[in-house]
């Protein structure tokens, strides 16, 4: 689980990288998913997406899952 709040400790968070976060770990062959971070109804629907991806497989380690959420300070 990420925290996506846009922010570093020296501002905008394009002042510190301009890395693709998504495009990095979906390249890499995990699940992405994304939520707004202030919304609980999100949040849930998203933990219940991820068990319902790693339920049925036997070997966590070859099917990671990244969740993104969003957050606005």
């Amino acid at each position: 689980m990420w925290d996506d709040n846009n922010i570093s400790i020296d501002g905008d968070i394009s002042l510190a990288t301009s890395e693709n976060q998504k495009g990095r770990f979906e390249g890499a062959g995990w699940n992405y998913l994304s939520c707004d971070g202030h919304n609980f109804n999100e949040i849930k629907n998203a933990i219940t997406k991820i068990n319902r991806i790693l339920k049925p497989l036997e070997n966590l380690k070859d099917f990671p899952v990244f969740l993104e959420t969003r957050h606005h300070l």
